[in-house]
This record gives structure tokens, C-alpha cells and sequence, in this order.
């Protein structure tokens, strides 16, 4: 082969992966006959029908799925296409591409803005006019965003929910940055059918079936301060509301000798909730390492960590309201008991006075049993 038809073939596949089509090379002048002796002399490798890949190209494991793009327009290199693609990668292909949930990508489902037809049957065609912000480039393949190809799998021929939420899971352990307002949107079209009443619903659902939450809080439980934070804000909240209804019944002086007690009292009773909640996340069994004189150093999250935690706005709302709303009055019965409590935590917690005599009395000591009343 002359060094002209050579470096051609390399133009070609220098930006397509390593492969190029018979049809690409023909425009170039390159005969297909010679395609054919060079396959046939194991230095060029046929990767499918009219797709080749050069020697010494890297293998990669999206190579069938670029190969079968290729094919879709074989006369046109492939960086022509990435502007408005006619032809976008999707369904079990696209999560293989993003290597998000475990489905292997037979056949490789390609959607299209025109309708297609295939004679193989490793490839299926649908078509899709898809919007530009669902279609993303990797390496100069034009897939589905991860949100579009989550939802997209919900159709996909032999998949179940399980399997959607492992692709999830896997976007989620990835740091994927997963647009998850966009990702409701799209699961809304398939929520009804699946049996959910909305996208939100359904995405809660898929999102319980990944555990990551989970993980993520076992994590930060075992090894940051978290626990710490989580108790001392907790004993802040409760000496907020418990301050104010107290203070009609005990004056300033005991007002923390009554108070500890009762943070204790209420702290208690949160942590067995606290317990009773975590207990699906406990359930992970995560290998310990046993090194003699060493433990596992336990992170300092910043200290107004939870203050600074955005929560939705439902909940800030209600915030809002109850921040508005004064103390109600409380019931007679419940101001009489908290009267008693507070009574009898005042007894226990006030100095107990010495015990002295009067002067110039004899104080009642114990009598000598050895010894005679009359001696």
C-alpha cells in the first residue's frame, strides 16, 4: 500500500477511534478491493460490515456501539456530525456508555430523527426527535444524558425497575452530578403506566431501591462527628422551647439545675428514634480493619454544618410558620404536672442545709449501751 493511501486511512481513523468505513476511504479514492487485501493480511481490522479499524488502535469497550454509529451514515466522518446529530446512542447502549447499571447493550438501541430500517439484528432503530439539552458528548459519541437514559430504560425491552435503580445507584456513587429536577420531569411520562402518581414518586422509589443514602449515612456516622453535631444541636432546640415555658415556673436561678435533667430525659428519648431510623443503614456490613494501636480517625465536620444544610422548601415554610406562631397556653393539667416535675428537680438539685445546734444546748448524742443509766 503506497505511503499516500496509508497516511489517508490514518487521517481518517485519527478522529473516529481508530475506525473508518469503506465508504469514507472510496470518497478518498481508496478501492475497497484494497480494504480487502489488507484485512486479509492482518493489517486492517474489520470491526463490522464496512467499518475498519486500524492497527494499533486502542480496544475500547464502547468499540460495537461506535462501530454501529459509524454505519448509520458511512459516507460522512464523524466529527461532521456532532453538531446536530442525526443519530444519537440510547436506551441499555447509552447506560453502558456512562457504565451506570448492569445491562449489556444488545441490541444497540440508536434513536433517530428519521425513521430507519436495519438488516442486523445487533441493532435496533427508534425513532426520536430528542431535545438538545438530553443529548451529551462522550469522547465524540453523541449518547443520552445520564437523566434522559434513567428514564429511557423504564421502555427498555426486558428491564425492570430493580434494574433502573441500579443504573441510579451507579450515577449516584459516581458523583455523576445527577440533575434530579430534570430527571422527575422525565420520569413524569412513565409514572402513571409504572403505577406512581407522579415523577417525584416514582424517582423516590427508585432512589429507595439504590440504598446509597444509606451508605452515605452509615459512612458518615462511623467515621466524622456527625453524631455529636446532630446531639448538641438537638439539646439547643430543646432548651429553646423548653426556656420559655419553664419560665413562669422556676425563677432564673434554677433554671438550669431544671433544665438539665429534663434535656437529658428528652435527648434519651431522641436517640432510641435516632437508633430506630438508622437501623436499615447499620444493616451494611462494611469489613473492619483490625490494626493493633490504630483507630479509625473520626473527621470534625464544621461546626454549623446542619445550620447551613438547604432544606426543602415545605419544610422551610413550616419553619417559618411556627417561628410566627406563639407558645400556645398550656393545659391546666400539663402546667400542674411540669409544676411538680419542676418542684421535685428543685429539691434534688438545691443545697441541703447543715445540720447545727442551738448554742448553749447539748445536742443528742448516742448513749453508751455498756453503761447503766444510774452510773
Amino acid at each position: 500500500m503506497s505511503r499516500t493511501t496509508e497516511s489517508t486511512l490514518a487521517s481518517l481513523a485519527g478522529g473516529q477511534w481508530g475506525m473508518l468505513t469503506a465508504a469514507q476511504a472510496s470518497a478518498q479514492g481508496i478501492a475497497r478491493s484494497t480494504l480487502l487485501r489488507r484485512e486479509q493480511a492482518g493489517t486492517l481490522e474489520r470491526v463490522r460490515h464496512g467499518v475498519y479499524r486500524l492497527p494499533g488502535a486502542p480496544v475500547n469497550r464502547l468499540d460495537d456501539i461506535r462501530a454501529a454509529w459509524l454505519a448509520t451514515a458511512p459516507g460522512v466522518p464523524a466529527w461532521e456530525r456532532l453538531t446536530a446529530p442525526d443519530v444519537v446512542v440510547g436506551g441499555a447502549a447509552a447506560a453502558w456508555a456512562h457504565e451506570v447499571g448492569d445491562l449489556y447493550p444488545s441490541p444497540i438501541m440508536l434513536y433517530t430523527t428519521t425513521r430507519r430500517q436495519t438488516k442486523h439484528d445487533d441493532v435496533r432503530y427508534s425513532t426520536r426527535r430528542l431535545p438538545a439539552e438530553n443529548i451529551t458528548l462522550l469522547d465524540g459519541l453523541p449518547v443520552t444524558t445520564r437523566e434522559r437514559t434513567i428514564a429511557d430504560l423504564l421502555v427498555e425491552p426486558g428491564v425492570d425497575i430493580s434494574l433502573v435503580a441500579d443504573a441510579l445507584r451507579d450515577a449516584e456513587r459516581a458523583d455523576a452530578d445527577i440533575d434530579t429536577d430534570h430527571l422527575i420531569s422525565l420520569l413524569d411520562v412513565h409514572a402513571k403506566r409504572l403505577g406512581y402518581a407522579s415523577g417525584a414518586s416514582l424517582y423516590e422509589h427508585l432512589r429507595s431501591l439504590t440504598r446509597v443514602d444509606e451508605e452515605r449515612l452509615r459512612n458518615l456516622l462511623v467515621h466524622t462527628n456527625l453524631p455529636d453535631l446532630v446531639e448538641s444541636l438537638a439539646n439547643d432546640r430543646i432548651q429553646a422551647v423548653l426556656a420559655p415555658l419553664l419560665a413562669t415556673l422556676v425563677d432564673s436561678e434554677h433554671m438550669a439545675d431544671v433544665l438539665a435533667p429534663l434535656r437529658a430525659s428528652l435527648l434519651a428519648g431522641l436517640n432510641e428514634q435516632v437508633k430506630a431510623a438508622m437501623m436499615p443503614a447499620m444493616r451494611i456490613k462494611i469489613p473492619a480493619i483490625d490494626i493493633p494501636g490504630m483507630k479509625v480517625p473520626r473527621v470534625k465536620l464544621p461546626a454549623d454544618l446542619l445550620s447551613q444544610i438547604q432544606l426543602p422548601p415545605s419544610t422551610e415554610a413550616a419553619l417559618a410558620k411556627l417561628a410566627m406562631t406563639p407558645i400556645p397556653t398550656l393545659p391546666p393539667a400539663t402546667r400542674t404536672r411540669l409544676a411538680e416535675l419542676t418542684k421535685a428537680i428543685s429539691a434534688e438539685t438545691a443545697p441541703r442545709p447543715k445540720r447545727t445546734t442551738r448554742q448553749g444546748s447539748t445536742p443528742n448524742l448516742p448513749t453508751n449501751p455498756l453503761k447503766s443509766p444510774d452510773e
